[in-house]
């Protein structure tokens, strides 16, 4: 990615096995930006995600 170039925000909604495995794929890429993560209870996270905000409602999420 250039400088120029901005990094596509995700909210990944959703933290079970499939989830988790996106929000660190995408941390772990510089082309993307992970502007929060989505799940009904807060589950143990990795410490890879544990300073991104965590929504416990899709629509809360999307209005921040």
């Amino acid at each position: 990615m250039s400088a120029q170039e901005t990094p596509v925000r995700v909210l990944v909604a959703g933290l079970g096995n499939m989830g988790m495995s996106h929000a660190l794929a995408y941390h772990a890429n510089p082309g993307f930006e992970i502007v929060g993560l989505v799940s009904r209870s807060k589950p143990d996270l990795p410490d890879a995600l544990k300073a991104y905000p965590h929504f416990t409602g899709y629509e809360e999420a999307l209005a921040e």
